[in-house]
C-alpha cells in the first residue's frame, strides 16, 4: 500500500446492518480496495441482518449513550469562545432568535460528540492504527463528523472528509430548526462532498462561505447499480400501473396517494407500496386501514402494501411489473435513490418539487414535477395527465428516464469517481 493514509475509518448510520443503506455496498467495496484496513463504525445496535463486507473491513457497533459524565464535561463549552460565537450565529446570523430548544441542541451534539471520540480513540487503540497515515470518513455530516474534528485537533495529520445529504444540511429539517457546529466542522475538513447541487448551494449561502472555502467542497452524487441495461419499453397493457417507495412516515405523505387515488373513477389503476414505518407497526396498520376504507367505493383501484422490501425484491419487483409511473409526494427530500432505481427500470417519475428532485425529474422529459405542497386534486391530475399521453410519448418518457439514471446515477461511474477524489486527498 503506497497510500500516505493506510487506514480509513467509516461512520456510518445502519450500514452493514440495514437494508436501507445498502445502496453503499458498492462504495465500500470500491474503498476498501485502496486501503489496507477499514473500519466500519454504525450507530445501528438493533438490526440482526447484515450485508457481506469486503475481507479487510471490521464492524463495529456504537451508538453514543449521553451519562451524567458526559453532560458535565459538555459544560466545558462555557469556558470557550466557540459556545458564545455559536450563541451569537443562533440569535443573530441565522437569525433563529432566543431559542432554548436550540441551545440544549448545541450541549447535546456536543455530548454525543465527546461520547463518539472516547469510543474513536478506544478503537483507534484496539487496532493500533496510526493516526498520521488514518483517513476518517463520516457518511453523514453529524456527530461522528464532530468527534472527528476533535481527534483532528490533536492531530493535524488526521484528514477528513464528510458526505452531507438533506437531514444534517437544512435547518428546516431539525426539530429545533438548527444543526450546530456545521461551519465549525467544515472548517476542518479536508473536503465536504454533497449528494445534490441544491444542498451544496444552501450549505454556502448559509454559512457565508468565501470562494476559497468553496475549493473544499465537491458535488459527488450517489447512484445505484442496475441489473437492467437497457430501456424498458411501454407495456401494452390497458391499466396504469403506478409504485411508491417510501416509509410510512408523515412528511412522506402516502395517505395523499390515497386521497388522489380515489378521485379516479374511470381508469384502471394498480398501485404498488413498497415499504414499512420505522417509527411503530400501528402506523403501517392505521395507514393500511384508511387505504382500504377510502378505496372501497373505487373497483377500479387495485393496491397492495408490501412493507419491508429489500434492494433484490423491489429490483426484481421492477423487472416483473414493468410499472408505468413512480410517485412520490414526500414534503421533503434530499435526492431520493428510490427515484434512482425506478429510473434505472425505465419507470419515469412524479414527484413534489423538494430538496433535490429537480436534480433527478426533468419535468415533462423523464417525468413531472409536482408543487411542493400538492393537493389531492393536483396529485390526481397529474396522474391522469400521464395516462392520456400517447405511446410514443410515454416511450419517450421512460427512454429519457433510463438515460438519466445511466448518465447521472450508474453508481459504477459515481463511485469510481468519488473514489479517485477521495484517494487524490491522500
Amino acid at each position: 500500500m503506497n497510500n500516505e493514509a493506510e487506514t480509513m475509518i467509516f461512520f456510518s448510520l445502519h450500514y452493514p446492518f440495514h437494508f436501507t443503506d445498502s445502496y453503499l455496498d458498492e462504495e465500500i467495496n470500491l474503498l476498501a480496495s485502496k486501503f489496507s484496513k477499514v473500519i466500519v463504525i454504525s450507530s445501528n445496535t438493533f438490526s440482526e441482518e447484515k450485508r457481506p463486507v469486503p475481507s479487510n473491513v471490521i464492524v463495529y457497533r456504537f451508538t453514543p449513550v449521553v451519562n451524567f459524565g458526559l453532560r458535565v464535561a459538555s459544560l466545558s463549552l462555557l469556558l470557550d469562545s466557540i459556545f458564545y460565537k455559536k450563541i451569537f450565529q443562533i440569535f443573530f446570523k441565522h437569525k433563529i432568535g432566543f431559542s432554548l430548544s436550540a441551545i440544549k441542541e448545541l450541549f447535546a451534539f456536543y455530548s454525543r460528540a465527546l461520547a463518539i471520540h472516547k469510543f474513536l480513540e478506544q478503537v483507534i487503540e484496539e487496532q493500533q492504527i496510526e493516526k498520521g497515515k488514518l483517513l476518517i470518513y463520516t457518511y453523514w455530516m453529524v456527530e461522528s463528523t464532530m468527534a472527528a474534528v476533535m481527534l483532528k485537533k490533536e492531530n493535524s495529520s488526521i484528514k477528513i472528509i464528510s458526505k452531507a445529504h438533506s437531514q444534517d444540511v437544512y435547518f428546516d429539517r431539525s426539530p429545533v430548526n438548527y444543526h450546530p457546529f456545521r461551519k465549525y466542522i467544515f472548517d476542518e475538513l479536508n473536503r465536504l462532498f454533497f449528494i445534490s447541487d441544491d444542498a451544496r448551494k444552501y450549505f454556502i449561502k448559509r454559512h457565508g462561505l468565501s470562494k476559497k472555502e468553496e475549493e473544499r467542497i465537491s458535488l459527488s452524487r450517489i447512484g445505484i447499480n442496475s441489473e437492467n441495461e437497457s430501456c424498458i419499453p411501454q407495456s401494452s397493457v390497458q391499466v396504469l400501473r403506478i409504485i411508491s417507495v417510501a416509509y410510512i412516515q408523515k412528511i412522506k405523505r402516502v395517505d395523499l396517494i390515497v386521497d388522489a387515488l380515489a378521485l379516479i373513477k374511470d381508469v384502471q389503476v394498480e398501485w404498488c407500496h413498497a415499504g414499512h414505518s420505522n417509527q411503530s407497526e400501528k402506523e403501517f396498520e392505521e395507514l393500511k386501514k384508511y387505504a382500504a376504507s377510502k378505496l372501497s367505493a373505487s373497483p377500479n383501484i387495485s393496491f397492495s402494501f408490501l412493507g419491508k422490501t429489500a434492494k433484490e425484491d423491489l429490483f426484481r419487483l421492477y423487472h416483473e411489473k414493468q410499472f408505468d409511473v413512480f410517485l412520490n409526494v414526500s414534503e421533503t427530500e434530499g435526492i431520493p435513490v428510490s427515484m434512482m432505481e425506478a429510473m434505472s427500470y425505465s419507470v419515469p417519475v412524479i414527484g413534489t418539487n423538494v430538496g433535490g428532485v429537480a436534480e433527478i425529474v426533468e419535468d415533462n422529459a423523464n417525468g413531472y414535477l409536482l408543487s411542493p405542497y400538492p393537493n389531492a386534486q393536483e396529485v390526481e391530475k397529474k396522474i391522469r395527465m400521464f395516462f392520456e399521453l400517447s405511446a410514443d410519448k410515454k416511450n419517450e418518457l421512460r427512454k429519457n428516464s433510463f438515460a438519466t439514471w445511466n448518465d447521472k446515477f450508474n453508481a459504477n461511474k459515481n463511485y469510481k469517481q468519488f473514489v479517485q477524489e477521495v484517494i487524490s486527498l491522500l
